[in-house]
């Protein structure tokens, strides 16, 4: 069953009320000005108090009923945010490889501000317009294009109040449009960092951090919708006090002779009340169209299935094993009945050709897809019975993508970790990744923004910075996936040498495409055209498999 995504609580229920009332105020206020002109005591005999007291009554009354109905939508689209946004970071990496992270960035952001508008201004309108459009047409009988004429020209004392309103409006929608493009940004990032996400076991912080982002945009969409609740109901008012005025020039009129009948001021009043209910009734359809759509897709989107990081029990110690894998995206075959070993506290390496299926390895092996065919082991127990979070927690990837968050050396340097590190901790990993020196060198230290995608960084400063991140998070095992593929020679030679610290006592697997790292491995697995084709030691492969050796022969480490 599909569970509702916007409900009516008891903010909606006490808003509509208060718009209902509104209206009937509306209605009733030209009935007033007839008893006025008719009895030709203008606003004597207390008739003018009745005004003031229906004018200033409306105005409160259509001030909180949007501003609640306001409240109401605002709370429900912060909701469905962090509710959306918590749920696609727990969805299968199959799921998310499939999407386009603009998108879903789109999804959380954009399709639930056609919710946001539909809720906090819409409602509000179309519940006053149809109590005004039912209460008016009772009463309009008659039309006088005179008096129209002189409406028009008072409207001049109206614009006077709107321009600055209009102004303040356009400053706060600007701030709000600004915090949405910077969350979108935010959002668009994660979701294009899900492999670090996951391999992290960052899901839970991830989504708070998305949480306080949607609460401070949430905080600045009240105040701009206090101050649309304000403006409305203020010249709203200055129109009426306007239109009060004509009716009592229009009354004078009457006991002139130049108008039939006094009543007709109040029906003019009328005939005014549904031009804007009239206009509004189409814009209050089409927005009800964007909503269900952008309602459909959210929904389908919170049908998505999660990944279950919890069931199982803990991953025991013991050899790491993938064996008679075959595995596939689509119809395309990228492993094709492979086997690797990894023993515990070993280096194993797994090289080969480009596109040979190396990196799809390493995603099998953090459970990132499920298994079509074959087993994934360790210690003897099978992988899909263990705790997938614990199961993550004991791998610390350094891969070739540099993946970097928006922010600080600090947040990168903790990010997804877990336990509490002293200021001698991150000073002892920085040290062991070479990158203390570095971040000497930097005017902020470890509060230096890194840019988007850690542009301010260079390549092997990045590479180390992940070093660094997985001496903190001290795992069983490190993979190390290409990572000195686009370093120069330098560069390769530092993290090479912090890789080598990093590896002592630990389980390590290292897919490498430049030898050179690889040579002292303890076992070396040679895949190519999707097979394992050989294994051994660098000494045992150069002697008996021709396309290992030519690979070393053409990478020139010999």
């Amino acid at each position: 069953m599909t569970e509702k995504l916007v409900h009516i609580d008891g903010r909606v229920v006490i808003a509509s009320i208060a718009t209902v009332v509104s209206s009937l105020v509306g209605v009733a206020i030209p009935l007033v000005l007839k008893k006025a002109i008719d009895q030709q005591s203008g606003f004597g005999n207390g008739v003018g108090f009745q005004l003031i007291t229906l004018f200033v009554g409306q105005a409160l009354l259509i001030t909180l009923g949007e501003y609640i109905m306001a409240q109401s939508g605002e709370r429900q689209v912060l909701n469905i945010r962090q509710r959306l946004t918590g749920h696609l970071l727990y969805t299968p990496k199959d799921f998310l490889d499939h999407q386009q992270s603009g998108d879903l960035s789109s999804h959380v952001m954009n399709d639930t501000n056609s919710i946001r508008t539909f809720l906090t201004a819409n409602v509000a309108n179309f519940v006053a317009g149809i109590v005004t459009i039912i209460g008016s047409l009772i009463a309009l009988f008659m039309l006088d294009w005179r008096l129209s004429l002189v409406l028009i020209a008072c409207l001049p004392v109206v614009i006077v109040v709107v321009v600055p309103l209009s102004n303040l409006s356009e400053k706060y929608a600007e701030h709000l449009q600004n915090d949405t493009g910077a969350t979108t940004g935010f959002l668009t990032e994660t979701f294009r960092e899900t492999g670090l996400i996951k391999a992290s076991t960052a899901e839970q912080t991830m989504t708070a951090k998305a949480g306080r982002r949607f609460t401070d945009l949430y905080r600045v969409a009240l105040k701009a919708d206090l101050l649309e609740a304000i403006a409305s109901p203020l010249v709203l008012l200055c129109l009426f006090g306007a239109v009060a005025v004509i009716f009592t020039y229009g009354g004078q009129r009457v006991t002139a002779g130049t108008l039939t009948v006094g009543t007709l001021m109040s029906f003019l009043i009328y005939l005014f009340q549904l031009l804007n209910p009239l206009g509004g009734l189409s814009n209050f359809f089409a927005e009800l169209a964007k909503m269900k759509g952008a309602t459909a897709k959210i929904q389908q989107l919170l049908h998505t299935p999660q990944e279950d990081l919890t069931t199982g029990h803990s991953p025991a110690p013991g050899d790491l094993v993938l064996a008679n894998v075959t595995f596939g995206y689509g119809d395309a075959t990228v492993l094709d009945d492979v086997t690797v070993t990894v023993p515990q506290n070993k280096k194993v390496a797994i090289v080969g050709p480009s596109g040979g299926g190396k990196s799809t390895l390493v995603s099998l092996i953090e459970r990132f897809y499920p298994l079509t065919q074959g087993s994934l082991t360790l210690g003897g127990a099978a992988a899909q019975t263990m705790d997938l979070r614990e199961w993550r927690q004991n791998f610390a990837l350094v891969d070739q993508n540099n993946d970097i968050v928006a922010g600080t050396i600090r947040d990168n340097l903790l990010f997804g970790l877990q336990g509490q590190y002293t200021p001698a901790d991150i000073t002892r990993a920085l040290a062991d990744a070479g990158l203390a020196k570095d971040i000497a060198e930097f005017p902020d230290g470890l509060e230096t923004a890194v840019g988007e995608d850690g542009t301010l960084l260079s390549g092997g400063q990045k590479q180390r910075l992940q070093i660094a991140r997985a001496y903190l998070k001290s795992p069983r095992f490190i993979i190390f996936d290409e990572a000195t593929a686009n370093l120069d020679a330098d560069a390769e030679h530092q993290v090479t040498t912090s890789l080598n610290k990093l590896l002592h006592q630990r389980t390590a697997i290292i897919i490498a495409h430049r030898l050179s790292t690889i040579v002292d491995a303890d076992i070396i697995y040679f895949l190519e055209d999707h097979h394992i084709t050989g294994q051994g030691t660098h000494a045992e492969l150069m002697a008996s498999h021709d396309s290992y050796r030519r690979f070393v022969q053409e990478q020139m480490i010999q």
